[in-house]
């Protein structure tokens, strides 16, 4: 399976831009991109399962809360992860993700260690979708 994120290029944080056949294949992409600026994403193995929530007035703040949600994830438990199974949905004017997401306990030695992230940020942050996909680019403070 091919990449579907990059990294562009941005001063001393980290602009990413990931996209997918559906709005939830782009924040699924979006997470593991995230994940492979702290670590060897290729290297987690989707081994234990979390039930996970996020939600947000707008899809803008879904996806900055999403991001945040992660970073809370490695912070308090140490976990990391390679595997997204998300819904996401819109009610009464308030947009839901939820779903679950797989991986295992942080190791160094196995993981390895890139960079640390201090935070996710609405600068330069955008969403696309169309009838041919979605496409979100987001910002991590470094």
């Amino acid at each position: 399976m091919s990449k579907k994120y990059r990294f562009l290029e941005y001063m001393a944080d980290a602009l990413i831009e990931a996209w997918g056949d559906s709005l939830e294949e782009a924040f699924a992409n979006a997470a593991l991109a995230f994940y492979d600026t702290m670590v060897e994403a290729g290297r987690i193995e989707p081994r234990q399962p979390r039930e996970v929530v996020v939600e947000g007035t707008d899809l803008y703040e879904l996806l900055y809360n999403w991001i945040e949600e992660l970073i809370y994830i490695f912070e308090t438990e140490g976990f990391v992860c390679s595997k997204f199974d998300i819904k996401i949905s819109e009610e009464d004017g308030l947009w839901r993700l939820r779903g679950r997401i797989y991986g295992e306990p942080y190791s160094k030695e196995k993981h390895g260690s890139k960079t640390h992230i201090k935070a996710v940020t609405y600068h330069e942050m955008r969403i696309e979708v169309g009838k041919e996909g979605a496409k979100v680019r987001y910002l991590l403070d470094l």
